[in-house]
């Protein structure tokens, strides 16, 4: 996998990864409600105003419990949207690394389970093979109908150019 990084492939575990977070938000959930009734039960207004006033022992372990609760849902919530920006692995190449586990053997049967899943299966990197193919199929395209892509050379992203040359071919 390290000799090639197009075979760099781990599990995502979304659905886990998922039911975590919504776990850790009811936990925030059933918090704020508990601090709600709380509040509603306080007699003396300023107590909810200021921290330094509130000499309810209560709200601050409440307080406490949602502190470390949101520093501990923000974290997942976070490495959540960084885990599910990484892109899907190809078909091919989860079959090329198959073939390469069956045929070197360097995982036990059991280790190798987590391909079976291909919906769960990212890449730390794109399919450079095949973003390759498609950025010369772009190029040789872009030299056919150059004169329609002259204005749209101001694209930043490698793939946009492509997609036009594309539409306007098909026209």
């Amino acid at each position: 996998m390290n000799s090639d990084p197009s075979l760099a492939m781990f599990r995502r575990f979304g659905k886990i990864r998922i039911r975590s977070l919504l776990y850790k938000q009811d936990h925030l959930a059933e918090l704020e409600r508990r601090l709600y009734v709380l509040d509603l039960k306080e007699d003396d207004q300023v107590n909810l105003s200021s921290r330094r006033f509130d000499n309810n022992a209560e709200r601050k372990e409440i307080m406490a419990e949602i502190d470390i609760a949101l520093k501990d849902y923000d974290k997942a919530l976070f490495n959540c949207s960084k885990i599910f920006g990484f892109p899907a692995a190809s078909a091919k190449n989860i079959e090329q690394l198959s073939q390469w586990i069956d045929d070197s053997q360097p995982l036990e049967a059991e280790e190798q389970r987590f391909l079976e899943d291909r919906s769960d299966v990212i890449t730390l990197r794109e399919d450079l093979l095949e973003r390759g193919t498609q950025l010369k199929l772009a190029g040789f395209l872009a030299k056919k109908v150059s004169f329609k892509t002259r204005s749209f050379r101001t694209f930043d992203r490698p793939y946009s150019r492509f997609f036009v040359v594309i539409v306007f071919y098909l026209r």
